[in-house]
């Protein structure tokens, strides 16, 4: 069995992340990873102001055989819904764009793969059987770490982790090849919905790193859960306004 994982977005706690995907030592994977070339964090009440240059070094000496794309997010030759190119970071966009591109990226490579999977770049993952665990790739369905869900009358489902046959993936990324469609949480649900997918849910662990986990030691599921309460605690809007109007002119 042969596989194949996109991992995309921001590069944030790759490095720490990557550490705890027992698979790649243990199945057959190749890598296909679209990230950033500066990784912004602020989060003013935990006192975290982190501005990192990203090269394929940072990446080649966790995943050496990864296939990279490295983009500028800043100046990013990339339409919005309504036709234009937004000249600051819009987190849709982002996603949409480095989805496509790891699809991309896997399809000129000619490789045929077993299963899937699509994720974000700063994941703890955590299964006993990783091999029972990645075969699961039938026609009908794909995989994740939660159901579809409603929204406000909308379906739902959460980002983090897609998994299927290759065929299936195709499916649903390409789905938002029309540029006025954007990829959230609604959309993506839509998307799965409109191929006649059902989606399955895995018991696995999963769990988003987050910055403040840095000042501590190894990272332990305990220790990564409380770091990112913590994240999502103090973390605000205007953290987020902060690195809109003062990273994207960085140099």
């Amino acid at each position: 069995m042969k596989y194949a994982i996109l991992i995309n977005g921001e590069y944030r706690q790759f490095k720490e992340a990557v550490r705890t995907w027992k698979f790649k030592d243990e199945l057959d994977c190749d890598f296909y990873v679209s990230t950033w070339n500066r990784s912004f964090q602020y989060n003013s009440k935990l006192g975290i102001d982190l501005n990192e240059i990203i090269t394929e070094e940072d990446i080649l000496k966790y995943l050496p055989n990864a296939n990279i794309n490295i983009a500028d997010q800043y100046n990013l030759d990339y339409e919005d819904e309504t036709g234009n190119i937004p000249k600051v970071y819009i987190p849709f966009i982002a996603m949409k764009y480095h989805w496509q591109q790891c699809l991309k990226q896997l399809e000129n490579s000619n490789k045929h793969y077993d299963t899937v999977v699509i994720m974000r770049s700063d994941l703890w993952l955590e299964h006993d059987n990783w091999e029972s665990f990645f075969n699961n790739n039938n026609d009908d369905r794909v995989y994740s770490n939660g159901p579809i869900t409603e929204d406000n009358g909308h379906p739902f489902i959460n980002d983090l982790f897609l998994m299927g046959n290759l065929s299936n993936i195709k499916k649903i990324i390409k789905y938002f090849e029309p540029k006025n469609l954007q990829l959230n949480h609604q959309t993506l649900a839509e998307s799965i919905l409109s191929n006649n997918l059902f989606v399955e849910t895995l018991d696995f662990g999963i769990q988003i790193m987050r910055p403040n986990l840095r000042r501590f030691g190894p990272p332990t599921p305990e220790l990564v859960a409380k770091c990112n309460e913590l994240w999502e605690e103090s973390h605000s809007e205007d953290d987020m306004e902060y690195v809109k109007n003062n990273y994207k002119n960085v140099i």
